[in-house]
């Protein structure tokens, strides 16, 4: 599930993780979300945040007796895991070639072209590069 939303956009993360049928979509979806108002906490545009890196391991291993008949008893192992979620949040330059090319949200992209479009904004320059 990570190696999916890992070098997108916060926007088309969250709607691979809304499309998949699966529980780790589910946790995936409600961790993205927590990141997204952590980054809005610390001042980041959420129109410019990235999925940077997606760490999935193993956390600890809770034991349990199971308590069975005739004075007998087993362990329950229960495992549990850690998910680490990194955003970043890209300049306005890199941003601009990522809608050009096409590879921004197509909402996202529409609404910054006509930003662009109203600022004038050099795209001879951009498209340059």
């Amino acid at each position: 599930m990570g190696r999916l939303i890992r070098g997108k956009h916060l926007y088309d993360a969250q709607t691979v993780c809304e499309t998949l049928p699966t529980k780790a979509a589910e946790t995936m979806k409600k961790i993205l979300n927590s990141a997204r108002n952590n980054a809005n906490q610390q001042g980041m545009n959420e129109q410019q945040l990235f999925v940077k890196t997606v760490l999935c391991g193993k956390g600890i291993l809770l034991k349990k007796i199971d308590i069975k008949g005739r004075s007998r008893m087993g362990m329950i192992c229960k495992p549990k895991c850690s998910v680490k979620i990194v955003l970043e949040e890209k300049p306005l330059d890199e941003f601009y070639k990522l809608v050009i090319s096409g590879k921004a949200p197509t909402g996202i992209a529409t609404l910054m072209k006509s930003v662009m479009v109203q600022s004038e904004t050099n795209l001879s320059g951009l498209h340059q590069h």
